[in-house]
């Protein structure tokens, strides 16, 4: 195989098509995890404070809050939406473990020890970048990271509330509600969403480091004095600095 046929390999392989296959047998091998471990466990030990699927969760959002930071860091362009949706990661991840800041700390410390610093920072973020916040935003919205990442975060914020509510398995003519077919639904669901967003933060800090390959590429054409072409050229990038 020469060199231009194993380029076209590489490229295929790891075009976003194939990593969309790739998440979506993390998704199917997580998920029937889940499924034998119900065949040989109790589901409340699967629901249980701390226990599998709550930790697995906050692996989930442990693992993309610094891959969406790393990616905010190498952007060009967006980098306060990146800052916010790493601090909302990490926020996410606190909240889930409320538990044990309150063990350790007090009532609701995720709330002022991990809450407040991260509001913080996106403030900061946003009034550095306050003169092109709405263009940038514009800009990195088409990426398919803020697509993961805003599916993932509607979900969680509706559709996954809704198996929080006693009444909704009630009014389906359910006893769930006082059983663990409720929590299970609910974990499992929320599990979803983390994946994805876990999956957005690959894809944002893919996008970001092609961004910066491509501005710096347009800077070294425009160094060197060489007419640019239309793919080199870094339109719609703005030096976030």
């Amino acid at each position: 195989m020469n060199k231009n046929g194993a380029a076209n390999v590489i490229q295929v392989i790891t075009s976003y098509p194939a990593r969309m296959a790739v998440y979506g047998g993390i998704v199917l091998l997580v998920f029937q995890g889940i499924y034998l471990l119900l065949q040989r466990f109790e589901a409340a030990w699967l629901v249980a404070e701390n226990g599998p699927l709550e930790l697995a969760q906050v692996a989930c959002l442990v693992l993309a809050a610094p891959v969406i930071a790393l990616a905010a860091k190498w952007t060009p362009v967006g980098r306060a939406v990146l800052v916010a949706a790493a601090a909302a990661t990490i926020y996410a991840a606190a909240r889930e473990s409320d538990q044990w800041f309150e063990s350790v700390f007090f009532e609701d410390a995720y709330k002022v020890l991990v809450g407040l610093p991260a509001a913080l920072l996106v403030m900061i973020a946003a009034y550095r970048d306050r003169e092109r916040i709405i263009f940038e935003t514009m800009h990195i919205a088409r990426y398919p990271g803020a697509t993961m990442f805003t599916i993932g975060g509607i979900y969680l914020c509706f559709f996954c509330q809704m198996f929080d509510r006693p009444l909704f398995w009630i009014d389906s003519g359910s006893t769930a509600g006082v059983g663990v077919q409720k929590p299970l639904v609910e974990e499992c669901s929320e599990l979803f969403a983390y994946l994805l967003i876990a999956f957005s933060s690959v894809e944002a800090a893919i996008s970001a480091f092609e961004d910066r390959a491509k501005l710096n590429r347009a800077k070294e054409v425009t160094n060197s004095g060489i007419p640019r072409s239309s793919s080199d050229s870094g339109d719609g990038l703005r030096t976030a600095a």
